[in-house]
């Protein structure tokens, strides 16, 4: 997910000083220690001067991108698919104003596109956990205070602040290393030959 959103930064962002993010309660993906040193390691390498990151509280699952998603299977549902760039094209034409736009992480022959990288690894040595995290519902990442998040667990709550650094002088000297796809095994494709071929046209 943090690969994801930086290559979104890199590729599809309007060159913004502030950025407010909004997302699920999903700890799997996005509220979770590694997503905040990443937030964090952006505004101390000045890519960004302040993020802030709400989550949605529980009860209250729905939102904006939804209506997208529903576009776009009201789409998939009635239009056959064979490929990686036939599913592209039903997410390009699944809304009459351009709001869904695909973006592939990869193509059949192994490309890459979007680069994964090894976040974990580059940021644990620089940042430390936050305590108590899934209590907290807004974050707050601002350029004076490197290093530190400010929580709050009602967006009228008061702010708590939250230094995550391991060492008092944060350097960061190097680039997050790119995790290589292993691609599939021979059992898996021995399985889509089999199992999956069939379904496609010749030509896919």
């Amino acid at each position: 997910m943090i690969s994801y959103l930086d290559y979104f930064f890199a590729n599809y962002g309007l060159g913004e000083s502030v950025a407010h993010l909004h997302c699920d309660n999903c700890s799997g993906q996005n509220k979770n220690k590694f997503m905040i040193w990443y937030l964090l390691w952006r505004v101390c390498t000045g890519k960004h001067d302040e993020i802030t990151l709400n989550f949605l509280i529980t009860g209250h699952t729905k939102f904006a991108p939804d209506w997208c998603f529903g576009l776009l299977k009201q789409t998939y549902r009635r239009t056959p698919m064979y490929c990686l760039s036939d599913i592209a094209a039903v997410v390009n034409s699944s809304t009459v104003s351009g709001v869904n736009i695909a973006q592939l992480v990869g193509t059949e022959d192994g490309t890459t596109v979007v680069p994964c990288k090894n976040w974990h690894q580059f940021l644990e040595s620089s940042f430390k956990p936050l305590p108590n995290i899934k209590a907290f519902h807004h974050f707050r990442f601002s350029s004076p205070e490197p290093g530190t998040v400010c929580a709050k667990i009602h967006a009228d709550s008061p702010e708590e602040h939250f230094n995550l650094v391991r060492k008092k002088d944060l350097v960061f000297s190097s680039q997050a290393h790119i995790i290589s796809p292993p691609g599939l095994d021979s059992a898996r494709q021995t399985y889509l030959f089999n199992s999956i071929r069939d379904f496609c046209t010749d030509e896919t």
